[in-house]
């Protein structure tokens, strides 16, 4: 099993007149332990200082991974475990309304479209990562909503204690988008703003703001928010990493490669606009040398160049002379680069795929946009 760590976790009502804590005795010390229990939760009146209600770890049963809290009290914590993952509601006095759990070959309460996509780890369950909850309020019913990186929805309707399938979901699909949609636009504009300061250089930016930044051009693009376009276009420019590997480019050369997430989904969504995004690479690439790190200088060819540049690319080239020659693709997988262009014919993925054991191209295909449906969206 992998060891997850579950830091103390804070949120704050959109009107910033309450605030709910999960806190652990074990993250008290210097250097905290990971798989730390005991969470205690409470929630305060930010005008006043009072506290509301104050609730031990029986409140969920299992630790808590995140944290949303709306005007009227209402608190939604989502909990996790090896085994289990799930959503608490708890009301503003205090008390469990609601709990969805989902365990290994279940059944349970999670409609079957949110279940089926949830992977089964050595660190439990994953499917939250990217999600964005909101609270929505429906005539006179309040409900959450989380919707997945891949664009599902789970709905609870928090004054009816259940969560709503099929049918009883499809009836607040209007409000819910629309409630998406605002969302969307104001996190993504003012994310835009602070990612993009010149005086922020791309080390010191904010892990928070570049996540939030990131689902919020997710939902722009699948909702197709054409008022997205600028802040889209400003942050396909980005220089932002969050996460790097190795790849091998020749026989006895291996790269450093630093994955730029936040130009990829700012372009995904700009193609799903219908939009050419600019040439901005999704990836960098460097050699190490005797404990030296060299860049490598790599073109950013147009997406209407990259089709005539792969014909002229040997059966038989390394990913060094693909890199050079195409430049950085749009996804880089073990077996696959695919690269996101623009021909006569409308967009198209060119795939190359590589030799299993040897860095060589096996094959080079062009097909459908690989940006289409939510096969990307599914990349943590």
């Amino acid at each position: 099993m992998t060891e997850v760590d579950y830091p103390d976790l804070v949120a704050y009502s959109p009107d910033g007149g309450l605030r709910a804590e999960a806190r652990s005795p074990d993250n008290e010390s210097e250097l905290p332990r990971s798989e730390q229990q005991s969470f205690r939760y409470a929630l305060y009146d930010q005008r006043t200082g009072a506290r509301r209600w104050r609730r031990d770890a029986t409140l969920t049963d299992f630790r808590p991974r995140a944290l949303w809290l709306n005007d009227s009290g209402w608190l939604v914590i989502l909990t996790h475990s090896w085994l289990t993952t799930g959503l608490v509601a708890v009301s503003p006095s205090g008390a469990p309304h609601l709990r969805v759990v989902a365990s290994p070959g279940d059944d349970g309460p999670l409609p079957p479209h949110v279940a089926a996509r949830i992977s089964w780890t050595s660190a439990g369950p994953s499917w939250t990562s990217g999600s964005v909850g909101l609270f929505v309020t429906i005539g006179e019913h309040e409900h959450f909503t989380l919707r997945t990186r891949w664009g599902d929805r789970l709905v609870l309707a928090l004054s009816r204690g259940r969560v709503l399938h099929d049918d009883d979901a499809a009836q607040l699909t209007a409000p819910i988008a629309a409630a998406e949609r605002a969302w969307a636009l104001t996190t993504l504009r003012a994310s835009t703003s602070v990612l993009t300061a010149a005086s922020t250089p791309p080390s010191e930016r904010d892990v928070e703001a570049v996540t939030r930044a990131m689902s919020s051009a997710r939902v722009a693009g699948q909702l197709e928010l054409r008022e997205a376009i600028p802040c889209l276009r400003a942050l396909a420019r980005s220089e932002v990493t969050l996460a790097s590997t190795s790849t091998p480019l020749d026989r006895d050369v291996r790269a450093l490669v630093c994955r730029h997430e936040l130009t990829r989904t700012a372009k995904t969504a700009l193609w799903r606009l219908g939009e050419r995004p600019p040439t901005s690479p999704c990836y960098s690439f460097a050699t190490r040398v005797g404990g030296v790190t060299a860049p490598i200088a790599i073109p950013t060819p147009r997406a209407t160049e990259l089709a005539d540049l792969a014909r002229a690319l040997s059966t038989d080239a390394t990913p060094m002379r693909a890199l050079l020659q195409l430049g950085a693709p749009d996804v880089l997988r073990r077996r696959e680069w695919e690269y996101d262009v623009a021909t006569e014919d409308g967009p198209r993925t060119l795939v190359l795929r590589w030799r299993r054991g040897a860095p060589r191209v096996e094959g080079i295909e062009l097909g459908p946009p690989r940006w289409r449906g939510d096969a990307r969206d599914g990349d943590a």
